[in-house]
C-alpha cells in the first residue's frame, strides 16, 4: 500500500521483487505485508518512507 499525506493513495501487488516509484514529487509512505509458505511459513510487515523529487 501506498499512502501520500496520509492518504492511502494505491494497494498493489508486487512481481519478480521489485516496484516502480511514483512519479509525484513528495514523500510517499509504503506499508509492505510479505507472506511466504513455501518452504517456510512466515510472515512480516514492514513500513518506509520514500522521497520522490523532480
Amino acid at each position: 500500500m501506498r499512502y501520500q499525506r496520509g492518504e492511502l493513495q494505491e494497494e498493489f501487488e508486487m512481481e519478480n521483487k521489485s516496484f516502480n516509484a511514483p512519479e509525484e514529487s513528495g514523500l510517499h509512505y509504503y506499508l509492505f505485508h510479505l507472506v511466504w509458505d513455501d518452504d517456510y511459513y512466515g510472515e512480516s510487515i514492514h513500513g518506509f518512507k520514500l522521497t520522490v523529487r523532480e
